[in-house]
């Protein structure tokens, strides 16, 4: 309503009919482009960066640009890079 305070309902609370429209896309390629966004770096904690790089070292023995770029299972090395900073901002 106009003129009013914006209230914002949690999700649970929302009344969804995934029907109403017919989509732009088919439900598949939603769902890929939604994991997709999921598994972005700025969606994963430092420590699940920092996981992903152990883990990376211990296969390994070693960590280094190439290695990382690698791997499937670490983000790029810039992607590492910049969430890290990111956080260093928030911290300071």
């Amino acid at each position: 309503m106009l003129g009013k305070k914006r209230v914002d309902a949690p999700q649970a609370k929302w009344i969804v009919n995934p029907a109403a429209f017919e989509g732009l896309i088919d439900p598949q390629t939603f769902d890929s482009a939604q994991r997709a966004i999921a598994d972005r770096t700025c969606n994963k904690s430092n420590e699940h960066l920092l996981d992903s790089l152990r883990s990376l070292l211990k296969k390994e023995g070693r960590l280094s640009q190439h290695l990382i770029e690698g791997s499937k299972e670490t983000p790029s090395s810039a992607h590492i890079t910049i969430g890290l900073e990111a956080s260093a901002e928030h911290i300071r």
